[in-house]
């Protein structure tokens, strides 16, 4: 499968309850980010850091030496007159504004407390994009997972600059009613390739921590 769009790891959002990015979190003896990196390149090595500041990128390239390949991106606070501002959001836009200039169409979001993204799950939101504007995971409630989802960089670019002007933070307001939108069902499609829906794990709480680490074991 040729692929033609860009991953983009979020690592920007503040962890208060863990006191350090959580990214930075290691279990198994890695930490979250390079779990991820380590499935993500088995698809593709266009894979971009999207950072909160300097400091934080430095942080991070310590610890991803032996990945050559990657690319960072700062946030870019231009948009709010220079205030600070630690949300998705910011770091989404940021990346859309970044890719313009190059020659891809689509962009491949993931959260960095997401450690145990499933490599099958992966090449399915890919091809499940194919044809579409924005691929994003539904649960039966109707929640959405817009932390692992596949958004069009320029129509994404407009829509997340008009919301931060607007401050309006939410990232289901990202979704534009006119693009063509494949809403993709975690039960029904998903857990076909994931049955412990591993991909959606995520870590909150040091709770969460240690059963990952159960799993892990």
């Amino acid at each position: 499968m040729n692929i033609e769009i860009p991953f983009v790891i979020l690592i920007g959002g503040k962890s208060k309850r863990f006191g350090l990015d959580k990214g930075l979190i290691k279990v198994s003896g890695k930490s979250f980010i390079v779990h991820q990196i380590e499935t993500l390149k088995k698809i593709s090595k266009n894979i971009f850091i999207s950072a909160y500041d300097k400091f934080q990128i430095q942080t991070y390239k310590k610890g991803l030496t032996k990945f050559d390949f990657l690319s960072f991106i700062l946030d870019d606070y231009s948009i709010l007159d220079g205030k600070k501002l630690r949300s998705p959001l910011l770091g989404i836009y940021s990346s859309f504004k970044y890719l313009l200039r190059t020659k891809f169409k689509k962009i491949f979001i993931i959260s960095c407390d997401l450690p145990l993204i499933n490599y099958e799950v992966l090449i399915l939101m890919l091809k499940e994009s194919l044809n579409f504007d924005c691929c994003i995971p539904r649960w039966k409630n109707g929640y959405l997972e817009p932390l692992f989802a596949v958004y069009p960089i320029e129509k994404g670019y407009l829509m997340a600059k008009q919301n931060l002007k607007l401050k309006k933070f939410r990232l289901r307001k990202l979704l534009n009613e006119d693009w063509k939108i494949n809403f993709v069902s975690i039960e029904d499609k998903i857990k076909n390739y994931d049955n412990e829906l591993t991909t959606f794990y995520n870590i909150n709480k040091e709770e969460d921590l240690e059963k990952l680490k159960t799993k892990l074991s």
